[in-house]
């Protein structure tokens, strides 16, 4: 069923290949989906990355009438995507991610992170990414991200769906020594 499934081949496909009712494959695909995302939520645990890519992909749903966005982490050098999510394009979303990924990290690890110019993301991460602190002289605690967290944004610039130019620039952290914020 899965080879299938990879394939892109349609359920009434299945049902015709293998004789069976159109409600079994689809429990089976269903338990299938369940067992494989247990299984990810047991191997993908006590990670360290020291850098990951964020990104968020329109995805159509067969059955569903709103636009749906896959956001994905995904690990560059051993492709491991240890979180996804299926939802709106919201900073809610982007904050499920963003907590998802911290969950799944030793507690020490902070990686190195990039993403596409999609500020929710910049507010989603440095909220799971940093600690309390309170200044001297001061009534209340203020946060601040990790001192070690390094965020960093390719921008892509279009006209007529066509990509003009890039832009490169580092959101939060150090750059050659320096500690620059950028913000648009």
């Amino acid at each position: 069923m899965l080879w299938f499934l990879v394939e892109g081949v349609d359920i009434a496909v299945m049902v015709r290949y293998t004789g069976r009712k159109e409600a079994t494959i689809s429990r089976w695909l269903e338990r299938m989906g369940t067992h494989s995302q247990g299984l990810h939520n047991v191997l993908f645990r006590e990670l360290t990355l020291r850098l990951v890519q964020m990104d968020e992909l329109y995805a159509k749903v067969k059955d569903n009438a709103q636009a749906c966005w896959l956001w994905l982490v995904i690990d560059p050098v051993s492709k491991v995507i240890p979180t996804l999510h299926l939802g709106g394009r919201k900073r809610e979303d982007a904050y499920a991610v963003a907590h998802d990924l911290k969950e799944r990290l030793v507690p020490a690890c902070v990686p190195t992170v990039m993403t596409d110019g999609l500020w929710l993301y910049f507010y989603a991460l440095t909220a799971h990414f940093g600690h309390w602190f309170r200044p001297k002289r001061a009534r209340t605690d203020h946060w601040q991200p990790d001192e070690n967290f390094r965020h960093a944004q390719l921008v892509k610039r279009t006209r007529r769906r066509r990509l003009t130019y890039t832009v490169r620039r580092m959101a939060e952290g150090q750059t050659r020594g320096t500690v620059r914020r950028f913000r648009s």
